[in-house]
């Protein structure tokens, strides 16, 4: 690529990277599934330089595992990107559940390795959980602690 090129890509990605932030409902709503014995991975296609921002996001790392595409060389959807959790876990993929906002690249490839899905559409104008026929539609993450 030319160089110029090269550099309108990293200042894209580093003003994406500034301006990421959490919804506010985040950290509590994780902290609440701790505090009822669930355990928690992140799983991302994140680059090696969101890394840090990343993490900088959390006063604490909260997360008990991790697949982030750049250390475990796998991206979603491939299906082992999973496996690698699986693995770290020891949880079987019928006791996991996948909660993301892309049906196509989230919830229908964690379904091909038998994991549950929960998709967040913040779009929704409803404000409780939606019973689909192969998954969950919620508008939050803090309405996760009214069905798990």
């Amino acid at each position: 690529l030319p160089q110029c090129l090269i550099d309108e890509i990293n200042n894209l990605t580093q003003k994406n990277i500034a301006t990421t932030v959490l919804y506010p409902d985040t950290i509590p709503t994780l902290e609440y599934l701790k505090s009822k014995w669930y355990k928690i991975a992140v799983i991302s296609n994140l680059a090696q330089k969101y890394e840090i921002p990343l993490r900088s996001l959390f006063p604490k790392w909260i997360f008990d595992y991790e697949a982030l595409s750049f250390n475990v060389g796998e991206i979603k959807p491939n299906p082992w990107i999973f496996e690698n959790i699986k693995n770290k876990s020891w949880i079987d993929f019928k006791d996991m559940i996948m909660i993301w906002d892309k049906i196509d690249i989230d919830i229908w490839w964690a379904k091909n390795v038998w994991i549950d899905g929960i998709q967040i559409d913040r779009t929704m104008k409803e404000k409780w959980p939606i019973y689909k026929e192969d998954y969950v539609k919620i508008s939050t993450l803090s309405e996760l602690k009214k069905i798990l």
